[in-house]
């Protein structure tokens, strides 16, 4: 990584370059091994106060995750508590900086576009003093030759304060399908005892591009409940948290009437945390999963010194176990 200033007063450029390749001899062992050098990010930014604008390869991180694209971005804020901003460029696989049409896509999807897709999109965010917020995001991708759409999604964000409890809520659609990827609904509130608590609504319907053929299978979504607690002692040396959730998936019209295929799931997890001295300090953690196909449960430990703010050293222990299992070795349709 690389960042360098004196090009003019709020004026910098940032490099984020990967090189990868095989010190034992041994090719097409690892995924991409053969791809020695990537661009992650290259652009030049242009900081000015209430604008901060940005041209060249990029990533976004916005309502609709990860947007990786070749082209400018400009963030303007209005007012104190109105921000809007825009982008827009050549479309690059989400986390991978290759176009669509690259090999590195090529060699997973069975049929890769064949054009390059162009995406746009605008926010708005808006805050106000008491501490509700509002934001939208419009997202468009189109083929470079305007044959056809890639995809169009929309999200929408709020959350209001509601005496000492705050109420949050979020959507996320599929313009191009009708679909609604998700929904979450989220209340928290501090409890006495040093407590505080968070209870989750989930609506969960998985997006994919119009590009890819995985679409065309109807993936279903799943509908969740999930609570979670926090408390840390009086001198905040000592502090655990727990969640649990509950999964119930939509029909899949799949399996067999005398060998159903289970529907529903659950996590329950804790973390915990412990300072011994200003020094030393030990966490541990555990986590189970039910899922429809497969189940897993892990845990770690771990033991930190931290002499000085400027380093530390740390042990850190974690172990895991998978289970899978297959009703049917083959289907035939």
């Amino acid at each position: 990584e690389a960042t360098g200033w004196g090009l003019g007063t709020g004026i910098s450029a940032y490099a984020h370059i990967r090189l990868r390749g095989s010190a034992g001899g041994v090719s097409d062992l690892y995924p991409r091994e053969n791809d020695h050098f990537d661009a992650l990010a290259a652009y030049l930014e242009i900081n000015r106060g209430a604008v901060l604008a940005r041209a060249g390869r990029q990533w976004l991180t916005s309502q609709l995750g990860l947007n990786n694209f070749d082209g400018a971005s400009v963030a303007v804020r209005v007012r104190p508590w109105l921000h809007v901003a825009g982008y827009g460029g050549w479309s690059l696989i989400e986390g991978l900086s290759e176009p669509p049409t690259s090999d590195a896509l090529a060699a997973a999807e069975l049929l890769p576009p064949d054009s390059r897709g162009i995406l746009a999109g605008a926010t708005v965010r808006l805050r106000a003093s008491s501490g509700a917020s509002f934001s939208a995001e419009y997202q468009r991708e189109i083929r470079t030759d305007r044959a056809g759409l890639y995809s169009e999604r929309v999200a929408l964000d709020g959350g209001l304060p509601v005496g000492i409890a705050r109420v949050d809520a979020s959507m996320q659609a599929d313009l191009a399908t009708g679909a609604l990827n998700e929904l979450v609904l989220r209340a928290s509130r501090p409890l006495p005892f040093r407590l505080s608590a968070t209870v989750e609504g989930r609506h969960y319907t998985p997006f994919f591009p119009l590009w890819t053929i995985w679409g065309v299978f109807s993936p279903v979504g799943y509908n969740e409940a999930r609570v979670e607690t926090h408390w840390h002692s009086p001198a905040q040396t000592f502090s655990l948290s727990a969640d649990g959730s509950y999964r119930r998936y939509e029909d899949t019209h799949a399996g067999l009437a005398f060998l159903p295929l289970r529907n529903d799931g659950w996590h329950v997890g804790g973390t915990g945390t412990w300072q011994l001295s200003p020094p030393w300090s030990v966490s541990g953690s555990y986590g189970r999963d039910i899922g429809f196909g497969a189940s897993q449960s892990d845990g770690s430990e771990g033991v930190h010194w931290t002499p000085s703010q400027r380093w530390y050293v740390g042990v850190i222990g974690t172990a895991l176990q998978d289970e899978g299992y297959w009703l049917l070795n083959d289907i035939v349709w």
